[in-house]
């Protein structure tokens, strides 16, 4: 299925989001982050999951929760995405993004040291679109800007979309549907596969991940249960050299 534009109408975009409509604003950029960065330093906590936690600064302003006392608070984590619902509103244009490892000194201040910031580029946002950013590996740091350009799905329908970012970078992925069989296969590093439309129903499913041409399950998503007309991405993460807690993984998020 190829990629389709929201449609517009004057300066606002409207969305039929479970019998609810949500007027989107033409005037800002929404941005979500999602941390597949699997190196495991610099880091300022031994808690897991291991490696480090971001404070993610746009423009020189902390973004991801308020200002924290805790190396474990109010800063996004490996393997996961913020905000995970609805996103971020951003001024578009050209945003300089800082990702600085969350390390808080023993009084409760927030003292980066030198090396603790990761990620350090600017990416241009246009107003009224929407974004997922990954921070990822390969180069170490990679920063991956995609923009979530999507139709949205009938009534009792979802649709999802994969994209590939476990830096075994050789390796090859196919995502498997306990309802539906095979639905994603033979997905490169840094791939992205278009849209595949799903029926909602009240059961749930599993979705397990392995590589190319095995049956082994290296990860799975249980009880996975799409909602009507929501569009998601799925991503796989990871990197096996770096040790256990990094090992290839599966997740989600919802694009609306």
């Amino acid at each position: 299925m190829a990629l389709c534009c929201w449609a517009c109408k004057k300066d606002s975009k409207l969305l039929d989001e479970n019998n609810k409509y949500l007027l989107i604003d033409n005037t800002v950029s929404q941005v979500k982050f999602t941390h597949v960065l699997p190196a495991l330093t610099p880091n300022a906590s031994t808690t897991a999951p291991s490696g480090p936690r971001f404070r993610i600064f746009i423009n020189g302003n902390k973004i991801d929760g308020t200002v924290n006392t805790s190396a474990l608070t109010n800063a996004i984590s490996f393997g996961s995405t913020f905000p995970f619902t609805p996103y971020l509103s951003l001024q578009p244009g050209s945003n300089k993004i800082e990702c600085i490892v969350n390390r808080v000194s023993t009084t409760g201040t927030f003292a980066p040291i030198a090396g603790d910031t990761v990620v350090n580029t600017t990416i241009n946002f246009e107003a009224g679109k929407r974004y997922s950013v990954f921070l990822a590996d390969s180069p170490d740091p990679g920063v991956l800007t995609l923009e979530n350009n999507f139709t949205i799905p009938a009534e009792k329908k979802f649709s999802v979309r994969l994209v590939n970012l476990c830096a075994d970078i050789a390796d090859k992925y196919d995502i498997l549907s306990k309802r539906y069989g095979t639905v994603f296969t033979n997905v490169g590093y840094k791939e992205v596969k278009d849209y595949m439309m799903f029926d909602q129903t009240e059961l749930s499913d599993t979705l397990t991940l392995v590589k190319t041409g095995t049956t082994t399950a290296l990860a799975t998503v249980n009880t996975f249960s799409g909602t009507a007309q929501q569009v998601y991405t799925f991503y796989i993460y990871g990197k096996t050299s770096v040790g256990t807690t990094r090992k290839p993984a599966l997740n989600f998020f919802p694009m609306r």
